[in-house]
């Protein structure tokens, strides 16, 4: 039997490669990966021999997934985890080259737009009363633009990780979609991140309001997260999103704008005040 008619298919070293990619991975990055081998790699060209496949192979995958109706953007972010397993098996010695490597320039997949910001008139816009939005939902927005904080790092936050007056947190873990707490942030690492005066007044009315309205909703004590729900807990990530939304919408805002977006306009900011990307980007 020729070689490459030998040796595990490309979904069971995916497999090997997802057990292996997992301690070094951060959290999100793993579960993204691991969606990807299940949902696209492994229905789509897992079956064949890993040896066998080549270039054409993986230009047919490219084509199926676009076919299938995926973004070019998606089918990017997918490829790259498909190089990174063929990748691995170059440095195992179990191909000669990697099929998926290259620019594939003819798909377009290595266009990606620039990440938006947003000007100071739509901020301002969403410093606007958000009427049956959400009561955390100002401090919430307000937060993340001037922090820079992911989404899901703001929801993790405690009062205990508030230092008003050395005007810090402490970011050390993060809430997930459908998961709850990751217990460490996206990148594996704790940071301490400086509060500008204007956050800490923020939060100082926002800690105020917490113990006011805890009380008024007969929780007894005011709950120990920053950002916290009917019951005490913490507000899930699809909640606080679809209010985000609902804000975007009454504020008049285009189609697109996300969350994250706030976190670009943090690291516009500090670009603007000659930051370098590379410390806004953490």
């Amino acid at each position: 039997m020729p070689w490459f008619r030998r040796g595990p298919t490309l979904a069971e070293y995916a497999a090997d490669y997802l057990v292996t990619a997992k301690p070094r991975l951060a959290p999100l990055t793993y579960e993204r990966q691991e969606s990807v081998v299940r949902i696209y790699v492994t229905p789509l060209i897992g079956g064949k021999r890993l040896a066998a496949i080549t270039r054409p192979d993986v230009r047919g995958f490219i084509a199926k997934s676009l076919e299938a109706g995926l973004k070019p953007s998606t089918v990017r972010q997918n490829l790259t985890v498909v190089q990174a397993i063929f990748g691995q098996a170059v440095e195992d010695g179990l191909i000669p080259a990697n099929p998926a490597a290259g620019p594939w320039k003819q798909y377009r997949l290595r266009h990606q737009a620039p990440p938006r910001h947003l000007t100071e008139d739509q901020l301002r816009a969403l410093s606007e009363p958000a009427s049956g939005a959400g009561p955390h939902l100002d401090v919430f927005v307000g937060l993340l633009w001037r922090t820079g904080l992911r989404r899901g790092e703001a929801l993790a936050l405690r009062w205990e990780d508030v230092d008003l007056s050395k005007a810090t947190l402490h970011v050390h873990d993060t809430l997930l979609p459908g998961r709850g707490l990751a217990g460490q942030t996206k990148t594996g690492r704790d940071r301490v991140v400086d509060l500008s005066p204007a956050a800490v007044g923020i939060l100082t009315r926002h800690r105020a309001w917490s113990r006011e309205e805890a009380l008024r909703v007969g929780l007894g004590h005011p709950p120990g997260w920053v950002f916290w729900g009917r019951t005490g807990g913490p507000i899930a990530p699809v909640t606080i999103q679809h209010q985000f939304k609902r804000l975007c919408r009454g504020a008049g805002l285009p189609e697109g704008i996300t969350l994250h977006c706030l976190r670009h306009t943090f690291a516009t900011l500090l670009a603007r005040n000659g930051v370098s990307p590379s410390v806004a980007q953490k």
